[in-house]
């Protein structure tokens, strides 16, 4: 797995390069994991008053 962060005025971008065979595991049942990383992250950004997107890249 790697994470590569794309940072603008306003907005931060986060990209999840994740293997083939893991990408499964990553999104999740009916893709709940990733759905909670992406509330997680949001909550942080809202701290900074900034826009947060996180990409899942097989």
């Amino acid at each position: 797995m790697k994470l590569k962060s794309l940072s603008g005025e306003k907005s931060i971008v986060f990209e999840v390069k994740v293997a083939d065979g893991d990408m499964g595991r990553i999104i999740g049942k009916q893709g709940r994991l990733a759905k909670s990383i992406r509330t997680v992250m949001k909550a942080v950004a809202m701290k900074e008053q900034k826009r947060v997107s996180v990409e899942f890249i097989g």
